[in-house]
Parts: structure tokens; C-alpha cells; sequence
């Protein structure tokens, strides 16, 4: 009986040290909306990687006819299908490479097309999906709407 008695005390230390220093913790996934995405991918192709030249936000907004602060705020806010199109061909990438994410958080949300139009996404490729709809709909100069809420 005794022998049960520090088993158990040892299996309750175990444990406690174990949860204590995330030896038996649940990884977690970052999420990350994918309008933040958009905007973290755009500056790292022109303010780190230098993609077609572009050393700026600046010179991307003007190649692509636009100023400074508008191309500013539409990476924060809610970009049309076409301007995101438009920022892909200037910098000579893919739509979908814009959502792509190297550090392998979770893409998730809600985007809302035109105002009337609600799909959900659990992964770039769903988004790739969303994207490729509104396209087929002909509707790439709305705004699209990203959220992580249902309620938007």
C-alpha cells in the first residue's frame, strides 16, 4: 500500500512539472487575420526583399497609380479584388502568394463580398478559394471584408 501511496505522489509531481515547463501543454497555432497577412507579405516583398525594384511603399503605390496613404490604407482596411490583383502584378507574384504565410499560423475568418456574400476560411487554400469566387463573380472592384467574427 505504501508503494501505491508514493507512486501516486510521484505521478502527481510528474505532472505538475511536466504542465508547469509545457512538456505536456497543447501546442497552439497563432491566428492571424488575413488582412494582416496581405499587409505583412506586401512590405516584406518591397521593404526587405526588394521584389521588381520596389524599395517602398511609395514606389509601389505610384506604379500602380495610386498615392502613398491609399495604398497604405487599403492594406489595412478592405481591399477590392482588382487592387489586390493590381499589387500582385506590379510585383510580379501570385494572388495566393500574398495570403502565403512562412511562419505557418493559421489563416482564418470570415470574408464578406460585396456586402452581401459570407464565406468562411480555415486555411489559405480556402481563402485561395473565396478569392477565386469573387473573381468568377465578376466582382473585383467590391471591397472585400476580412474579419476573424461571424457576426460582420
Amino acid at each position: 500500500m505504501h508503494f501505491f501511496v508514493i507512486l501516486f505522489d510521484f505521478i502527481i509531481i510528474l505532472y505538475y512539472l511536466c504542465t508547469k515547463f509545457s512538456i505536456m501543454k497543447e501546442k497552439t497555432t497563432e491566428r492571424i487575420p488575413a488582412s494582416k497577412l496581405l499587409e505583412e507579405n506586401v512590405k516584406s516583398l518591397v521593404n526587405v526583399q526588394h521584389v521588381k525594384g520596389f524599395r517602398s511603399l511609395a514606389q509601389l503605390a505610384k506604379a500602380i497609380g495610386i498615392s502613398a496613404p491609399s495604398l497604405t490604407h487599403t492594406l489595412k482596411n478592405n481591399p477590392s479584388l482588382s487592387m489586390i490583383q493590381k499589387i500582385a502584378n506590379a510585383l510580379g507574384v501570385s494572388v495566393a502568394s500574398l495570403f502565403r504565410d512562412e511562419k505557418k499560423r493559421t489563416v482564418e475568418g470570415y470574408a464578406i463580398i460585396g456586402g452581401t456574400k459570407k464565406f468562411a476560411f480555415c486555411s489559405v487554400e480556402e481563402l485561395e478559394d473565396v478569392l477565386a469566387e469573387a473573381k468568377r463573380e465578376n466582382t473585383e472592384d467590391i471591397p472585400i471584408v476580412f474579419s476573424m467574427e461571424s457576426n460582420i
